[in-house]
């Protein structure tokens, strides 16, 4: 688990709205600061906290909801309706319709199967749902069907995994599928943020203005989210501290008493030997009544599995 702080505030509040009650995206930016880049945003594929925490405002799991920061409003995900047969080896997921993937390919019945075929296939691999999928087809274009090779009792959880964040198959090579590699990162999600730019001093996230879930009242907290690296604890917390940075990862117990003993930073708890702490409000939100530890509660809507 990442360890976290948040001091401060980022931007500034104008009062619009999109209408829905929600934050217009572009009124609000976070800057993160990290102990070190990941090697890849591939969501399969990466293994650190930061990594996977990016890669999962881009790509969207299957299974999941999103809930607007400002209302109790809670929507389902990508998937609709599950239906399981009464052996437990067989699921269908029902997926919501006219959903595109970010480059505008359809995320339908279809791509899901791609993007199964790679869960199946991949050499590394940081879940194991892949060995227990049989076969996995699309009766329709909204309709994906699960054949298991044991019974599950509740395969929609494990697919809620961020891991398995779905990847457009126009940004997979090959496009099958099949022991298939991400060969970009730039607008191959469905998520509520895009990739701007990524080098090895940051990694540089934009709202996606064309989130199936705006449509439906809900978009992001924050317009945009910059990760910035370094390595040195001292340096992030001294980034934290000067508001270069809102939010610092990656914090030992050290670090966690020291920012503990800052008037700036609010302490909320801790858990399994990790800290993290909260400014009161964030444009208006308050953080602190989110109800998550999730670094993603606290940038975007909150968007939970």
């Amino acid at each position: 688990m990442a360890v976290f702080a948040i001091a401060g505030c980022g931007g500034g509040d104008n009062g619009r709205s999109d209408g829905n009650g929600e934050p217009l995206a572009d009124t609000q930016s976070l800057v993160v600061a990290a102990a070190a880049a990941p090697e890849t945003l591939d969501p399969l594929t990466t293994n650190t906290a930061d990594g996977l925490e990016i890669a999962r405002q881009i790509f969207e799991p299957l299974t999941g909801s999103v809930k607007g920061a400002q209302s109790n409003k809670r929507i389902d995900g990508l998937v609709i309706s599950w239906q399981r047969s009464a052996s437990g080896r067989v699921w269908l997921a029902r997926l919501r319709k006219g959903i595109k993937f970010q480059d505008d390919t359809r995320l339908d019945a279809r791509a899901v199967v791609v993007n199964a075929r790679r869960w199946r296939t991949s050499p590394i691999n940081m879940v194991s749902i892949g060995a227990q999928l049989r076969k996995v087809t699309a009766p329709r274009s909204t309709l994906v069907r699960f054949s298991l090779r044991e019974p599950e009792s509740d395969l929609p959880s494990k697919l809620a995994s961020p891991h398995l964040g779905l990847v457009s198959p126009k940004a997979l090579d090959p496009p099958s599928g099949r022991e298939a590699k991400v060969t970009r990162v730039k607008e191959a999600g469905s998520g509520p943020f895009k990739l701007d730019s990524a080098s090895k001093k940051k990694v540089v996230l934009l709202a996606n203005e064309g989130w199936w879930a705006r449509s439906r009242g809900i978009s992001p907290l924050l317009g945009k989210v910059t990760f910035i690296w370094e390595p040195d604890q001292e340096r992030r917390i001294a980034s934290l501290k000067s508001n270069r940075a809102q939010l610092a990862t990656g914090l030992d117990h050290a670090g966690f008493d020291q920012l503990a003993k800052d008037p700036n930073v609010q302490v909320l708890g801790m858990q399994d030997g990790s800290g993290y702490a909260s400014a009161l409000w964030l444009r208006g939100i308050n953080l602190s009544k989110l109800g998550a530890s999730s670094l993603a509660a606290a940038w975007i809507t909150s968007v939970h599995s």
